[in-house]
Order: C-alpha cells, then sequence, then structure tokens
C-alpha cells in the first residue's frame, strides 16, 4: 500500500479546510457587520420616503380642497413607519415631518433646516398654496400623526373646507 498517496489526500482534505475556515472568518468579521449596516441605511432611507410620501399626498389633497369651490372634502390614508411624526404650521402654510434616524446621517440640501438630516434626525417640508381667502387649520392634526418606538401606523385623513373658507383636518386612529 502507498502511504505518500494516502498522505496527499489527507492534507488536501486539511488544506480545504483551512481555506473553508478562512472564508468563515472573512464573512463573519467583513461582510456580515456591513450588511447590518447598509440594512439599517436602507431601513432609514424607507422611513424617509414613507414619510415625504405622506406629506406630498396630503399637501395634495389640501390644495385641491382649496381650490374647489364650495365645501369639499377629500379622505386618504397614510402609512407612517416608526418613529415618524407629521407636523402642521398653519402659520406659514406648510406640512413637514420628523423621521428619527437609526444610523448617524448627515445630508444637506439648498434649503438648509427645511430638507436635511442631523445626527438624529431628518426634516422635510412641503409649502402649500392656498387660493386668497382660504386659510390652514391645524387643531386636530398636530400631536395626532406620529408613530413612536418601533412601531408603523395608518392614519385615516380627511381634509375638508368649511364655509367659513377653512381647510381643516380630521384625523381618525
Amino acid at each position: 500500500m502507498d502511504f505518500s498517496r494516502l498522505n496527499k489526500r489527507g492534507q488536501t482534505s486539511i488544506e480545504f479546510l483551512f481555506l473553508f475556515l478562512i472564508m468563515l472568518i472573512y464573512v463573519n468579521t467583513i461582510v456580515y457587520p456591513n450588511m447590518n449596516i447598509s440594512r439599517a441605511y436602507i431601513e432609514d432611507t424607507h422611513r424617509v420616503g414613507q414619510a415625504r410620501l405622506a406629506i406630498k399626498q396630503i399637501a395634495n389633497a389640501v390644495t385641491e380642497v382649496a381650490a374647489s369651490s364650495g365645501e369639499s372634502k377629500q379622505t386618504l390614508y397614510v402609512f407612517l413607519d416608526s418613529n415618524t411624526e407629521l407636523i402642521c404650521d398653519e402659520t406659514n402654510n406648510k406640512i413637514q415631518f420628523e423621521v428619527g434616524m437609526n444610523t448617524e446621517a448627515k445630508v444637506s440640501s439648498p434649503n438648509p433646516g427645511e430638507n436635511e438630516c442631523d445626527n438624529t434626525t431628518c426634516y422635510g417640508v412641503e409649502y402649500l398654496s392656498l387660493p386668497t381667502g382660504i386659510t390652514l387649520d391645524c387643531g386636530n392634526f398636530n400631536n395626532n400623526v406620529q408613530t413612536t418606538g418601533d412601531y408603523s401606523a395608518k392614519f385615516k385623513i380627511e381634509v375638508y373646507k368649511d364655509p367659513t373658507g377653512k381647510v381643516k383636518f380630521n384625523v381618525v386612529i
């Protein structure tokens, strides 16, 4: 029996196991942590996109209701991911969002303070163009359209214009 041939087969198996072990160590130390970081950035980007879509939908509904003659009403459903808040500013005619970030993100924009991110929060603004004589009433909107913690929520928002010319919100949670 030729022992040198058997030794070479054993050496090949050991070399293969050693290469496999090095590959597992590489995946565990380099690939897997980077994959988790990428996942966190993707989740943050998704939450900001959801919030931006929500304020655009609300702004479009407000603009359409305000432009209609007489009383009118629109109902829309808005889905918000975790750590998101929508804010209505009736003095400046704008809807804005704040999204808490899981990762550290710094993004600046041409309008500082309006569409940017700091270390913990991203902000976005949608301005409303209302016809003359039409005002915005955010009474039932603020502090009602927000999610906290790890939970997402769907909100039913009714946008309507009353006989006095005010565009109002009815938020059904």
